[in-house]
């Protein structure tokens, strides 16, 4: 079984979860079964020696996942629920090249946190001499995520690597701030 950098050390037994990269806290659990499912004789990992599953690695990494697990769900604010992620928004795409005097597209995930479905406002940060609709306002059922479209229009002076859009979320009249954001850099070719 190829698993890339899940599990790390030569033991596979060290978890390597990563935040920004939409990680959940039942992850690991999730991958555990999965493993037990398919029974692979040899794991190859992303940068790791290949190692042969000895008897008890399944339980083990079984264990690991749920001690992970109830730590994100201790440690974690219930009220509102962001998740492991600790966001009810992401933009893409995240990283996008532009030649000046063009739109971009960006999507934006919005989810709502709360047990009841609730109105949110989407407000689109931009640099000063950008141009977007500036908010958009949507109903969000119980818990559920939605998809919305923003064009952004790049002056035609734009030169800058790296330059940062966000989202700036209210929902139910609580502001949660900029919970999104995206990279543009001007195309050099």
């Amino acid at each position: 079984l190829v698993t890339g950098d899940q599990y790390q050390r030569d033991d596979g037994l060290d978890v390597n979860y990563v935040y920004p990269n939409r990680f959940e806290a039942s992850d690991y659990v999730k991958s555990a079964a999965l493993y037990k499912c398919l029974k692979p004789d040899l794991i190859l990992t992303g940068h790791w020696k290949p190692f042969w599953v000895p008897p008890d690695y399944y339980d083990n990494i079984e264990v690991i996942g749920t001690k992970l697990e109830q730590l994100h769900r201790d440690l974690l604010p219930t009220t509102p629920n962001l998740g492991t992620e600790g966001f009810i928004a992401h933009i893409t795409p995240y990283q996008s090249e532009s030649r000046g005097g063009e739109t971009l597209e960006f999507s934006v995930t919005v989810t709502n946190p709360f047990d009841y479905p609730a109105d949110a406002i989407v407000q689109m940060i931009v640099p000063l001499s950008w141009q977007s609709v500036p908010s958009k306002a949507l109903q969000l059922d119980t818990r559920a995520s939605q998809e919305i479209q923003f064009l952004v229009a790049i002056p035609a002076t734009f030169r800058e690597r790296r330059a940062r859009v966000a989202v700036d979320i209210t929902v139910e009249n609580q502001r949660f701030g900029q919970q999104g954001e995206a990279l543009v850099s001007a195309r050099t070719v």
